[in-house]
């Protein structure tokens, strides 16, 4: 038992590097790439994000010395986002799949510089940081054991991020194990891993010299847990541990292990064998899979926006034809093979109360009667086939801005503005009308997000009303990437 551990955990280092290296592990990460940049359309103002999400995580040991981890890419998405007068959360306003490079990247840590961290504050998350640094690699997308030097970008990214997400996790029951860091602890022959899980962190020395060489390896559990019954009182009286599932998900694949039993007489140690992995994901989450995808996905206009190429991801849709219709006024142009989204003209005649409440000044209901921000269909048709995207244009200029949050699990959506004096103001639930502008998620009544129960929409386009002023409008109009994203990753677009 490590000195100050909550409990340990040990395991062959062979099995383990195994589990990791399988295909069934492929489910729960969470990590994604996020870099910043200026946006590539000149004279549009805001930035763009270059999102690259991960598939397939391994986190395999090398005898006492290092920890490495390979990150497999999946996917990548080009985010436009924005923030009213440089102020307030980004709004995103475009999103778009690119045909991105397939990359398998590397992060090789000495062994006594990393850890395993689990945060049960904010979206419960279990990461790999370390704190010194790191050799970085990329594996040849033909050949799995040559290994080439990483994206300059990538070293960038990691040198000052230091972490890797793994998974968002199920809350523990037991008030120890809110707050951990599980360090990997090699026994002197470097066939067995320890993982000693504290409180706080701790010099790596004294952690291996606490280590003690384990029981001999029971038949049918590989992996084992050793649970002090001063931490676990439930233990004491003759019961596996409440968090034992949870506890072994974060040195395994999430998953991936179940609970066999005890295996000494004091009843302290627990053994788990491996099992068909169990999905973190729920069914419901998954977007529909799509032949053909329009790109962009889906965007926010203002009216008099210059025009947009339509295309496809990937796949060309052979003899496409496009098609528009809805309120927003937009028209379709074609420029020799290509065709172009034309939004509509800016409105004239338009009145904004200046100076008003608004930082923005808020456009006068009677000079402007109609929804301030209206939709359009774009539609692809040909060889049998059809895809859709929804184009919004906003008429006059949004004076609000819309928040993303934690609630739970979900996506918490709030309506904020800017006075006068530049402080930042938040719109009371009560007063904000929300309406679904394209897409089919919910958005309730305090502002939480859920997308459609079945067949999902990718992405919905909401706008909030503030209703308190009922000859202006104020509103906010956004992009919520779910479920073609994750919240986290929404919630990084927002912060990046």
């Amino acid at each position: 038992m490590a000195p100050e551990a909550v409990c340990t955990m040990f395991t062959n280092v062979l099995w383990i590097n195994t589990l990791w290296l399988t295909d069934a592990n492929n489910d729960f990460l969470i990590e994604s790439f996020v870099k910043t940049r200026p946006p590539a359309l000149m004279g549009r103002e805001g930035a763009e994000a270059l999102l690259r999400k991960f598939s397939k995580i391994e986190i395999l040991s090398y005898g006492d010395v290092s920890n490495k981890l390979i990150l497999h890419s999946s996917q990548e998405f080009l985010i436009f986002t924005k923030r009213l007068s440089n102020l307030g959360a980004e709004q995103i306003l475009r999103l778009t799949e690119i045909n991105g490079p397939w990359v398998r990247f590397s992060v090789t840590l000495p062994m006594r510089e990393c850890y395993l961290r689990y945060q049960a504050q904010g979206q419960s998350m279990l990461s790999f940081e370390w704190t010194g640094g790191a050799d970085y690699g990329s594996y040849d997308t033909n050949d799995s054991t040559v290994e080439t030097a990483a994206p300059p970008e990538y070293i960038e990214y990691y040198d000052q991020r230091k972490k890797i997400d793994i998974a968002i996790m199920p809350r523990p029951e037991s008030a120890k194990l809110q707050n951990l860091y599980i360090y990997m602890i090699p026994d002197e022959n470097r066939r067995v891993r320890h993982f000693g899980f504290l409180e706080r962190p701790i010099a790596y020395e004294s952690l291996v010299s606490g280590v003690q060489q384990p029981i001999a390896p029971a038949a049918d559990a590989a992996l084992f847990g050793y649970f002090p019954k001063e931490n676990f009182p439930e233990v004491g009286a003759g019961r596996a541990p409440v968090d034992s599932a949870f506890i072994s998900d974060l040195v395994t694949p999430p998953g991936s292990t179940e609970l066999v039993g005890v295996m000494d007489a004091g009843g302290s140690l627990f053994g788990y064998r491996r099992v068909y992995k169990k999905s973190l994901k729920p069914a419901e989450s998954a977007t529909p899979a799509a032949t053909y995808k329009i790109s962009p996905y889906s965007q926010v206009f203002h009216a008099g926006d210059a025009k947009e190429r339509l295309g496809f991801v990937s796949l060309q849709m052979p003899g496409v034809n496009w098609s528009v219709t809805g309120d927003a006024g937009g028209t379709l142009v074609k420029e020799g093979n290509d065709h172009f989204y034309v939004p509509a003209l800016k409105p004239p005649g338009v009145v904004f109360s200046a100076p008003g409440e608004t930082l923005i000044p808020a456009a006068t209901r009677a000079s402007f009667p109609r929804v301030p921000a209206r939709t359009d269909v774009l539609t692809a048709a040909g060889d049998g086939m059809r895809e859709s995207v929804s184009f919004v244009t906003t008429f006059v200029y949004p004076t609000h801005f819309i928040r993303f949050t934690l609630a739970g699990n979900a996506l918490q959506l709030n309506c904020w503005y800017f006075n006068l004096d530049m402080e930042e103001t938040a719109v009371p639930a009560e007063d904000v009308e929300w309406h679904i502008l394209a897409g089919n998620g919910v958005v309730s009544a305090q502002g939480v997000f859920t997308p459609a129960s079945t067949a999902p929409s990718g992405v919905t386009v909401v706008m909030a009303l503030d209703t308190r002023n009922v000859v202006e409008w104020r509103f906010a109009v956004t992009i919520i990437p779910l479920p073609l994203l994750s919240v986290y990753d929404a919630l990084r677009l927002q912060q990046a």
